[in-house]
């Protein structure tokens, strides 16, 4: 498309591949266009403004898979820039302390690596969080953060890197992608990038928001892009993707990634293998966490200790 470099209009599903897709909601729609300014000067101090006859912001939803995502997307300079600019809604301090069940994950996590202070890649660590619930569970810990602004503070609990040339080379034996695919434009490269970190039974653990169980309920696409209140979970142009079940699954087949064994799920996460077991009946009950291993992965867990 023309305009800033680097714009793109995705004329394809980014999770599944298919070309068959339907416009779910567009900014020329019933007024819409005046909530985005005000959520544009609220939350990034007019900077969407700019990119609105550009852009034009219209969300499509894929036939197949049930994958939501915005057809044209900004640049990733244009997205750095909005990145750097954003400001909470409602001012509060950010936490950087990991909560009680985090940890328990992390903890579960790594009896599932089979090792000893095994390695992990934070990927998208944000204020570093789960960083530092998996280095208290026992992990060696890197958070790869691109924004500077985030985590910027002294960190003594885990390696804190901002360009992945610093831990070129490396693989880990688990690696966390906590809230991360819905804000990248293209998730299959990402995928493929880090499973440039793999090792021979990398654990890859995925979770992103479910558009088939929005926060804002029925009302979702009346609310887009802001209900006055708070920042919905497809907000422009924070959010890129939603997921839904069908979707993350068939982004996995692409990225040549597979499912742990459902008894090893099962075994270790029974409420996730509830969802998918009860998914084909009741769809909503689907979840949209996932942890994957490389097609074809041995399972360390069988041999463990």
């Amino acid at each position: 498309m023309n305009g800033h470099p680097g714009t793109r209009s995705v004329d394809a599903c980014p999770a599944c591949g298919g070309a068959d897709f339907r416009r779910r909601v567009a900014i020329e729609e019933d007024g819409r266009r005046e909530r985005l300014r005000r959520f544009s000067e609220l939350k990034y101090g007019g900077l969407l403004d700019e990119w609105l006859e550009e852009l034009r912001p219209e969300i499509v939803a894929c036939d197949d898979c049930g994958h939501h995502w915005y057809r044209r997307q900004p640049s990733a300079a244009q997205l750095s820039r909005m990145y750097a600019s954003g400001r909470p809604l409602v001012e509060a301090a950010v936490s950087r302390e990991p909560t009680p069940d985090m940890l328990v994950e992390m903890q579960r996590l790594a009896r599932m690596s089979g090792r000893r202070a095994p390695r992990l890649l934070d990927f998208g660590s944000g204020f570093g969080r789960w960083a530092r619930a998996a280095a208290r569970a026992g992990f060696r810990v890197h958070a790869y953060e691109p924004s500077a602004a985030r985590g910027a503070e002294t960190v003594e609990e885990f390696t804190l890197v901002h360009e992945l040339a610093a831990i070129a080379g490396m693989q880990f034996e688990v690696v966390n992608l906590e809230q991360v695919l819905e804000h990248v434009p293209d998730p299959l490269e990402t995928l493929r990038l880090v499973q440039g970190h793999f090792g021979p039974d990398t654990l890859l653990r995925v979770r992103v928001p479910n558009i088939n169980r929005p926060p804002e309920g029925p009302g979702v696409w009346r609310d887009w892009p802001y209900d006055g209140r708070r920042v919905h979970i497809m907000a422009p142009f924070e959010h890129l993707h939603g997921f839904t079940p069908a979707s993350l699954r068939a982004l996995a087949r692409r990225a040549g990634l597979a499912p742990v064994p459902r008894w090893r799920l099962a075994r270790n996460y029974p409420v996730a293998w509830l969802r998918q077991a009860v998914e084909p009946v009741h769809p909503r009950w689907g979840s949209t966490f996932a942890l994957l291993t490389s097609a074809g992965t041995p399972d360390r867990e069988q041999h463990a200790h």
